[in-house]
């Protein structure tokens, strides 16, 4: 049976930066299963960490998410994947202030994941086809 190796306790919630660093999945049932831990300012916001199949007891991914509802159903906002901030991943503080951005959305009777999807067409459309045709020819 495969255990983790004890170094550092998967916190119950999240409050620093070293709570991040030190999340993993849980162990239940004799089976290693994703783990969702709160930030301790709440908001709905959690840290989602799943198992990595190749090496029990670590973690395969880390995710920033938020809970909500909107319009009565609930709801899940996918803000990114935990990191130093730098590299398209998001901090700890980076990710509380995407869920309060969130939550200002909410206020002003817009869904968050809804206007993220928009964001990015509305990106992909303000690009000229010149540039997109370079990137493609690059790639190949």
């Amino acid at each position: 049976m495969a255990k983790n190796d004890g170094a550092c306790a998967t916190p119950k919630q999240i409050r620093t930066d070293v709570d991040c660093r030190s999340a993993r999945p849980k162990f239940d049932k004799g089976a290693w299963s994703p783990a969702k831990i709160s930030d301790v300012t709440g908001g709905g916001l959690y840290l989602f960490v799943t198992p990595d199949k190749s090496r029990p007891g670590n973690a395969a991914s880390k995710l920033w998410r938020m809970s909500y509802r909107f319009y009565s159903r609930q709801k899940t906002y996918s803000i990114g994947p935990y990191g130093n901030g730098r590299d398209g991943t998001f901090s700890l503080a980076d990710a509380r202030r995407e869920r309060d951005k969130a939550k200002d959305l909410l206020k002003e009777g817009k869904d968050p994941s809804t206007e993220k999807q928009l964001d990015k067409h509305r990106q992909a459309a303000a690009r000229p086809f010149e540039q997109w045709a370079d990137e493609w020819l690059a790639k190949k």
